[in-house]
């Protein structure tokens, strides 16, 4: 997870746009992934 959560300070919107995705599937799977973001 925080190689993931390392992604968000890439400047390319691509990316950006892409770890959002991602981060939102990961949290409707996952309350633990939630809480860990919410965290960092």
């Amino acid at each position: 997870m925080g190689l993931a959560a390392s992604l968000l300070r890439e400047k390319h919107n691509g990316v950006l746009i892409s770890v959002v995705q991602l981060f939102t599937e990961l949290c409707k799977a996952n309350k633990d992934a939630m809480e860990y973001l919410r965290k960092n």
